[in-house]
């Protein structure tokens, strides 16, 4: 995991859609947090748009995954 740096002059709503960013990358990768580490920075409004938008972008990358194999297996 490599560490994640903000700039200085990040204001509180930047550095909340950075760690957004991350939980859902993480979330839709597999890894998870909490549900209380997340309620410490997230109302529960945020978890649940969190939730969706991480649901999505784990549909896509399995999505991708399926369309760079079916080359492969036509090749077999």
């Amino acid at each position: 995991m490599t560490p994640t740096t903000y700039r200085t002059s990040a204001t509180d709503a930047e550095l909340k859609s950075a760690m957004a960013d991350k939980l859902i990358h993480y979330a839709s990768a597999g890894h998870c947090a909490t549900r209380s580490q997340m309620e410490a920075h997230f109302t529960p409004a945020d978890l649940d748009r969190l939730g969706a938008a991480a649901a999505r972008e784990a549909e896509a990358r399995t999505e991708r995954q399926t369309i760079a194999r079916v080359p492969a297996r036509r090749a077999a």
